[in-house]
């Protein structure tokens, strides 16, 4: 799943060819907590690395059509693992 996701972000032109992809995650995306287990693990990393490039090129998940999905990336961003993996790739952009 997180190839497709990948390779369908990074290949979009138009934010409109997301909706489907969208929904199906919204429609497997766990209500609380994360994929698998109870810690954040490698399924997870995969999803969230996705829509963290997404991020840089200004894509935002809609929270009013994909509030699953858009809680679901708002809890593993909120994760130390990620935030500080994030802070260390601003600080080396930021110095570029």
């Amino acid at each position: 799943v997180a190839n497709s996701i990948y390779s369908h972000l990074s290949h979009c032109s138009q934010r409109d060819d997301l909706p489907p992809l969208l929904a199906y995650l919204e429609s497997v995306t766990p209500e609380s907590g994360v994929l698998v287990g109870t810690n954040i693990s490698i399924a997870d990393i995969a999803i969230i690395t996705c829509f963290a490039q997404a991020q840089y090129g200004d894509y935002e998940v809609d929270g009013t059509s994909y509030p699953k999905l858009r809680a679901y990336l708002d809890r593993c961003f909120a994760n130390s693992i990620v935030t500080d993996r994030l802070e260390s790739e601003k600080a080396m952009f930021a110095n570029r």
